[in-house]
């Protein structure tokens, strides 16, 4: 039983990290675009992204991967 779960929670995390790093940059180009549409010059979504979101996408990053690689199994 508990492999399931581990397994399952697995997957929750990787899905839940892509999906996570997916939606934080989708929102970034809907503001990028959104400001370009007002008359700014268009960059790249990053462009003025502070060094805490680029924390928050590599967190996202490193749930995914810990999630892929899991805790280590004995026996």
């Amino acid at each position: 039983m508990e492999s399931r779960l581990t397994d399952l929670a697995r997957v929750l995390g990787f899905v839940v990290g892509v999906a996570g790093a997916g939606a934080t940059y989708y929102a970034l180009l809907q503001y990028a675009d959104a400001q370009s549409d007002a008359g700014a010059a268009h960059h790249n979504p990053l462009f003025n992204a502070s060094w805490g979101l680029m924390a928050v996408l590599l967190g996202f990053a490193f749930t995914a991967a810990g999630s892929v690689v899991g805790p280590h199994r004995s026996g």
